[in-house]
C-alpha cells in the first residue's frame, strides 16, 4: 500500500521546465553501480519530488534518500539504509546529475575513507535487462563521459572532478 501511494505521488506530479531536479527526473530508474574497490551491484531508484526510495537487489538492502541541496541540474542528499544493514553501509552522501539519452549519473560517498561508487541510471532500461548488459552500459557511459573511479572526489559539492 505504501509503495502504491509513493508511486501515485511521483507520477501525479507534472514535469515543468526549470523545475527542481527531483521533479524533472521523477520516475523509476535502473542500473548497475561500480564501487571503487571494483565490486558492482544492481540498483533501482524511485525518485519523486520530495523523496527517493532506493533498492540494491543484488545486495539485499535498501532505504531512503533525504534531499539536502537541489537545483534544476543536480541533487544531493543523504542515503539512509533501512533494511539489509548486514549487507550495506548504513549512510552515505548521494549526488545525481543528468546525463544523455534519458540517463543520469549517480554517485555515492561513504563515511569510510576511499569508499565510493558511480552508476549510470536509465529510465528506459527495464529491470529485467541482463545484469551484465546493464553493467557494461554503465561502464561504457562512464568511460564516454570521462569519469574514472580513481578520480572521484567526495568532498561537499566537488564531485566527479567538477
Amino acid at each position: 500500500m505504501r509503495l502504491i501511494l509513493i508511486l501515485t505521488l511521483i507520477f501525479a506530479t507534472p514535469l515543468q521546465a526549470g523545475a527542481p531536479f527531483s521533479r524533472s527526473f521523477s520516475g523509476v530508474w535502473h542500473g548497475v553501480g561500480i564501487q571503487t574497490d571494483g565490486s558492482d551491484w544492481s540498483m533501482e531508484l524511485t525518485l519523486g519530488p520530495t523523496l527517493g526510495v532506493v533498492r540494491y537487489p543484488s545486495l539485499r538492502c535498501g532505504g531512503r534518500w533525504q534531499f539536502l541541496n537541489e537545483t534544476a541540474n543536480s541533487l544531493s542528499g543523504v542515503e539512509i539504509i533501512d533494511y539489509g544493514l548486514e549487507n550495506c553501509i548504513e549512510t552515505g552522501e548521494i549526488y545525481l546529475q543528468p546525463a544523455q539519452n534519458d540517463q543520469m549519473i549517480f554517485m555515492w560517498c561513504g563515511e569510510e575513507e576511499g569508499v565510493s561508487a558511480l552508476a549510470v541510471l536509465s529510465r528506459n532500461s527495464p529491470a529485467s535487462a541482463p545484469y551484465e548488459a546493464q553493467k557494461q552500459a554503465s561502464q561504457a557511459a562512464l568511460d564516454a563521459l570521462g569519469y574514472a573511479l580513481g578520480n572521484i572526489t567526495c568532498q561537499g559539492s566537488k564531485w566527479l572532478g567538477v
